[in-house]
């Protein structure tokens, strides 16, 4: 229903949402974390774990100006604690189970990737569509008994056009940031050939280390039958990586990667990793447009004794990422000192979130103990010679000053 101001239609499953009017608003093709297949997977594989809703905010004019995803997920607020603040909250749920535990409404999907999941069209009053989805977020957390509502991983240009959540009552706080590689290489052994000669070594003894354990290498699309090798025994690798994760906000199933296979086809490629006939280790990969997301990987910590196996797998994600012609390479949020020495730099990520009640003043409070600051890593000095302009990676403003060693 249309009235003179702002407007939207709010659908509780996809196959009622208007993808016409969500497609002018996103990238075609060149935004996979706000592709209709990808909220699709979320959607089909999860549904036990979450609940979904599509949003498309309309001008007065009834044009589309905004689109949104929202989901329902419970969260582990430990999860973003460091070390000493969760080992504090482990004692207290010795008594008190559910101490920290929360029903969440993310204007997002409980997948990590580092993408937020809000766009907004250009030349559009932004405060507007912001007051739209504040007030279907806060409908859905009073209709679904949620505690909290968060704007999840605005990137820092998202954050800046999202200032206007603070006027209505978000608290911006720092996510993990994400590593990406820039694009700058046609492949990952260019990127080598170009590297000090520290770093090269490094990386070549890494490679050798591989080559001479005996495992291959196979990459297969989600069109030649990914899907159909990613197994349960496969999937308990990424459990494997999972459990030693610095944060868990979620853990996905194995059906989430199959549908990823099978919605995306050729664009969702799997690296997986052989001893012999046995699977173990592969990464999940999306190339969409001008970017390419090395999403999760899973390995068996045997294998990767004698093999340097995720160093391997990575390198892999990174090369392939390259030969696709992405010119925006994203390669997740964890193993920060690794992947800066490989060629990524690292870029900021912000979330806005807003309590019920109560819970509000609390969370202000211990803002900094459940949302510490990220500190961002400044690139390190990789290459033999100076990259001109053009070439250098642009990272946020605040910066340590570790370089590499």
């Amino acid at each position: 229903m249309f009235s003179t101001d702002y407007s939207y239609v709010l659908c509780e499953s996809f196959h009622e949402t208007n993808w016409a009017d969500w497609g002018q608003v996103v990238r075609t093709g060149g935004d996979p974390m706000m592709d209709p297949r990808f909220l699709s997977a979320v959607e089909q594989s999860m549904a036990n774990q979450t609940r979904l809703w599509t949003l498309i905010v309309y001008d007065p004019q009834r044009r589309p100006v905004g689109t949104a995803c929202l989901s329902t997920f419970r969260v582990d607020a430990c999860a973003l604690m460091a070390a000493p603040w969760r080992r504090l909250v482990a004692g207290i749920r010795r008594l008190w189970r559910g101490y920290l535990n929360f029903n969440l409404m993310l204007v997002g999907v409980p997948v990590s990737a580092s993408q937020s999941r809000l766009r907004i069209a250009p030349d559009t009053d932004v405060p507007r569509v912001l007051d739209v989805v504040d007030e279907v977020a806060r409908e859905l957390v009073r209709r679904h008994r949620s505690y909290l509502v968060m704007f999840c991983d605005a990137d820092e240009e998202e954050a800046q056009q999202w200032k206007h959540l603070t006027d209505l009552g978000y608290l911006q706080v720092d996510t993990l940031a994400v590593n990406e590689l820039p694009a700058r290489f046609r492949d990952y052994d260019e990127f080598c050939a170009a590297l000090r000669s520290q770093y090269r070594w490094k990386i070549a003894s890494s490679r050798r280390k591989f080559a001479e354990s005996g495992l291959r290498t196979v990459w297969v699309t989600g069109a030649e039958g990914a899907a159909e090798l990613y197994t349960d025994e496969v999937h308990r690798l990424y459990d494997a990586v999972l459990q030693r994760a610095r944060s868990r906000m979620e853990s996905l199933p194995a059906e989430f990667f199959r549908q990823i296979a099978w919605q995306f086809g050729a664009q969702a490629r799997f690296l997986f990793v052989y001893q012999g006939e046995r699977i173990v280790g592969f990464l999940c990969c999306l190339a969409g447009g001008d970017e390419y997301h090395v999403l999760f990987t899973g390995i068996d910590y045997a294998a990767n004794k004698n093999s340097d196996l995720y160093f391997n797998i990575m390198f892999e994600g990174m090369d392939d990422g390259l030969r696709q012609g992405a010119t925006r390479i994203f390669v997740g949020a964890s193993s920060d000192g690794f992947k800066m020495r490989s060629g990524c730099v690292q870029t900021r990520r912000h979330m806005f979130i807003k309590a019920r009640g109560l819970l509000q003043p609390l969370l202000r409070m211990f803002a900094d103990v459940v949302f510490p600051p990220v500190e961002i890593i400044a690139p390190y000095s990789l290459y033999r010679r100076q990259l001109d302009d053009s070439q250098q990676p642009s990272i946020g403003d605040q910066v340590s000053d570790r370089r590499g060693p």
